[in-house]
């Protein structure tokens, strides 16, 4: 893909992300539209919105995962859970909206969100599980 077509692309991608509303801080966001930018989509027939899916779902579940191994209390809703948290409930609504493909939602992403679930479930005293109110099985809203 030549360098002014995949720089277009990647605006496309970061409006996206954008309109997650996450609460990521500006330098996580600079470092995902470099890294959007000097690489080629996976798939050349995923749409912008899929790509900015994917690009979210690998990326804060990898921020996710190290932040609960490295011992972080997730009764405490950190900005990277919160984040995920947002990004599945997003996530849902768009793939619900026909804006993520359900075949990618259902093998590419769920997955990861039905992983965060469980380890936050497996963590969570079953007293303290109420306070933690994962996106994922809550009702999906608009934006």
């Amino acid at each position: 893909m030549p360098a002014t077509k995949r720089m277009n692309f990647a605006d496309k991608v970061m409006h996206i992300i954008g309109t997650y509303g996450l609460p990521l801080q500006p330098e996580m966001l600079a470092s995902f539209r470099r890294h959007i930018q000097d690489r080629t989509p996976g798939n050349r027939n995923r749409l912008a919105e899929e790509e900015a899916a994917i690009f979210l779902a690998h990326r804060l579940y990898a921020m996710v995962i190290a932040e609960l191994r490295a011992g972080i209390d997730s009764r405490t809703i950190s900005t990277i859970l919160d984040a995920w948290s947002k990004f599945a409930q997003q996530s849902m609504y768009r793939s619900d909206l026909g804006l993520i493909n359900m075949v990618l939602f259902d093998h590419e992403i769920l997955p990861l969100i039905d992983d965060v679930e469980r380890i936050l479930e497996e963590e969570s005293p079953a007293e303290n599980h109420s306070r933690i109110e994962f996106a994922a099985r809550r009702p999906c809203v608009s934006p």
